[in-house]
């Protein structure tokens, strides 16, 4: 490091700069202390041995100008005197020196204080980067537009304590920081949050483990909202984990619009559908008639004609069941109420007519489904589901199960096949990722397991929507 050494002794001032110097360091003597201010306003030294007593400014004086100076990083100052008396020494701390040297000097001491003070420099200088991380740090996450908070690692009944939530999050909830700092995460919670998501960010906690998902939470006003929630445990370096940090981000307005999306899909769909029913199928009713009518009037005159005749009939006729099948697919019957479950049923007969598959649909709902969004998902997860089963597992049996569960409804399709593919289990090829992507539209937990025994199970789960109305 570069050392700005001061004395107006020459013997002195040439003996510290050739033994700082064989210490590895760079030395800049000089024999005045205004020619010494001038050159340390212009420079960068972490190091500075001055004599106390020079004509003119002193050592002290030199001192005092640098501590007074705010510019630039910390440096270390040792006074060199022969003024050792305890007042002496006060006087020299009072100045903001670090350390002294007494003379006549010792080699082995001026050693000794040149570790201290490079060992001084490494410390502050590494006490000054971990000062600035940590502000820049603390600056990202107060002005961070997403809600963060800090919590304790408690886990117990009431779960964590929030220690900190910046003004992102006061924003979100409609809550000072202050007002949540000691609060229970059950703040944010109510009718519409789902507890088995809860239960599996617990989980995921207990064993130190990281945890995202999408969640309903509530304002201090009583109005919800939807975030994507990501919370960590935060470890000492013993490995215990001392707090969590969550991230959260609503993102209300993105699902209204992708369900906007969907919305339009489905309206798309079901005009396809219609057109394919109404519009092809009439066409090719009116064909199949045609090519009777022309089978029976060669019947007479050419037979082989007649044949030609008889087979577009039969061709027609089949490209007309064909898209009335297909039309089914696209255009949903009313899923309201009981509605989800006969639809379930059809799919279920369908699957059945076309292949030696025993497929079967159980329901214990009390309460009707009401919300129309809700059932159009359920029943395109299960379609999307019992298609998988039906092409890809070989299945002999496909069960489906609609089931209230205390407060929630979950839908549940299983099959004795092959079980899940090898590799990535939400490739777009299985139309796993839609599933989930509708899953979360209405606030789901959704998930696909291997069974033991073979088979593939697919779960959806939601607070019923019939209750929330009820209540």
């Amino acid at each position: 490091m570069d050392v700005l050494v001061v004395d107006d002794e020459t013997i002195i001032l040439r003996l510290l700069t050739r033994f700082i110097s064989e210490q590895g360091h760079n030395v800049i003597p000089f024999s005045d202390a205004g020619e010494a201010w001038e050159a340390f306003q212009k420079g960068s030294y972490r190091l500075l041995v001055l004599d106390w007593l020079m004509p003119g400014m002193t050592g002290l004086d030199l001192c005092r100008k640098v501590r007074a100076s705010r510019d630039g990083p910390y440096c270390v100052i040792i006074i060199v005197t022969a003024m050792i008396k305890p007042h002496h020494l006060e006087e020299v701390l009072e100045a903001g020196a670090d350390d002294y040297l007494k003379k006549p000097l010792d080699p082995d001491l001026l050693n000794v204080r040149l570790k201290i003070a490079e060992r001084k420099v490494n410390d502050l200088a590494l006490q000054k980067e971990t000062q600035e991380r940590l502000r820049l740090l603390d600056a990202a996450i107060r002005s961070s537009s997403d809600g963060i908070l800090i919590t304790t690692a408690d886990l117990s009944t009431e779960g964590p304590r929030i220690e900190f939530a910046n003004e992102g999050m006061a924003q979100m909830t409609g809550y000072d920081a202050n007002e949540l700092k000691g609060q229970s995460l059950e703040i944010f919670r109510g009718a519409k949050t789902n507890r088995d998501v809860i239960r599996d960010m617990r989980d995921a906690l207990e064993h130190g483990s990281p945890f995202s998902t999408e969640i309903v939470h509530y304002r201090k006003d009583g109005s919800s909202y939807l975030v994507r929630w990501g919370i960590s445990p935060v470890k000492d370096d013993s490995g215990t984990i001392t707090h969590f940090v969550s991230v959260q981000r609503e993102i209300t307005e993105q699902r209204r619009l992708e369900r906007e999306l969907v919305e339009i899909s489905e309206r798309e769909q079901r005009r396809i559908g219609r057109d394919l029913h109404d519009g092809l199928g009439q066409k090719l009713t009116g064909l199949s008639f045609m090519a009777k009518s022309l089978e029976r009037r060669l019947k007479n005159y050419d037979f082989e004609a007649a044949e030609q005749a008889m087979t577009i009939a039969q061709l027609v006729n089949e490209a007309k069941s064909d898209a009335r099948t297909l039309s089914k697919g696209l255009v949903t019957v009313d899923l309201k109420g009981n509605g989800l479950v006969l639809a379930l049923e059809e799919l279920a007969s369908r699957i059945e007519h076309f292949a030696p598959i025993k497929c079967t649909v159980t329901s214990n709902l009390t309460i009707p489904i009401l919300d129309e969004d809700v059932a159009t998902h359920l029943y395109r997860i299960g379609q999307e589901a019992m298609n998988n089963a039906f092409k890809h597992s070989g299945a002999k049996n496909i069960s489906v199960e609609l089931h209230q569960v205390d407060s929630q409804i979950v839908l549940t399709i299983e099959d004795d096949g092959v079980g899940l593919p090898q590799g990535n289990v939400m490739s777009p090829g299985m139309g796993l990722r839609i599933m989930e992507f509708r899953a979360k539209m209405i606030n789901a937990s959704f998930g696909i397991k291997h069974l033991e025994d073979g088979g593939t199970r697919v779960q959806c789960a939601l607070v019923n929507p019939g209750l929330l109305a009820q209540n």
